[in-house]
C-alpha cells in the first residue's frame, strides 16, 4: 500500500501544510487598515478625536505581541525545544541569535562527530572528552532555559511559556 518513498514523503508535505497554514493564520489585518478600508458614516469630532489617538498609540506600538518592551520576539518553550532535541548543534542559540555561541557549539559538534570515526586512540579519547563536554554544556543550557535566565543576541528577555 505505501511506496518506499512514503515515510520520506509524509514530513515533507505535513512540513509545507504547516507551513501555508501558518501564514495564513499569521496575516490578521488591524484595526487600523479596517477602519481605513471599510465605508465610514459622518463621525462626531470626538469620535474623530479618539480615533486619532488610537491611531498614534498603534503607530507608537512597535511589539506585535503587547509584550513589556524588554521582551523579544522568541519564546521559551521553542529555544527550550530545540536545546532539548538538537542542544549539541547549538540550534536554540542560532534560534536566539546568539550566533558566536552557535557556531562554537556547532564546531564542537562537528569536530566530536570527525574524531569518533577516526581508529586512533588519542582522537577518540579527544572526542569523548569533548562529548563529555558538550552535554555539560547543554545540560546547563536547559537548566537555564527552564529558569529564566538565557537571553537573545539583543540582550531580550524570552517570552515565558
Amino acid at each position: 500500500m505505501y511506496s518506499k518513498y512514503g515515510t520520506f514523503l509524509l514530513p515533507f508535505l505535513c512540513l509545507i501544510l504547516w507551513l501555508s497554514l501558518g501564514s495564513w493564520v499569521m496575516v490578521v489585518p488591524n484595526s487600523r487598515t479596517l477602519s481605513e478600508n471599510s465605508l465610514t458614516v459622518e463621525q462626531s469630532p470626538r469620535s474623530k478625536k479618539v480615533a486619532q489617538k488610537k491611531r498614534k498609540w498603534s503607530k507608537r506600538s512597535k511589539h506585535k505581541l503587547n509584550h513589556p518592551p524588554n521582551y523579544g520576539d522568541r519564546t521559551q518553550l521553542s529555544a527550550f525545544l530545540l536545546c532539548l532535541l538538537l542542544g549539541f548543534t547549538g540550534a536554540h542559540h542560532f534560534y536566539l541569535q546568539n550566533y558566536k555561541v552557535a557556531i562554537i557549539q556547532l564546531s564542537l559538534f562537528v569536530l566530536f562527530m570527525a574524531l569518533m570515526f577516526t581508529n586512533i586512540i588519542i582522537g577518540v579519547t579527544l572526542a569523548m572528552l569533548i562529548g563529555i563536554g558538550l552535554f555539560a554544556w547543554v545540560m546547563a543550557d536547559i537548566f537555564i532555559l527552564i529558569f529564566k535566565g538565557l537571553r537573545t543576541g539583543k540582550k531580550k528577555q524570552l517570552i515565558p511559556w
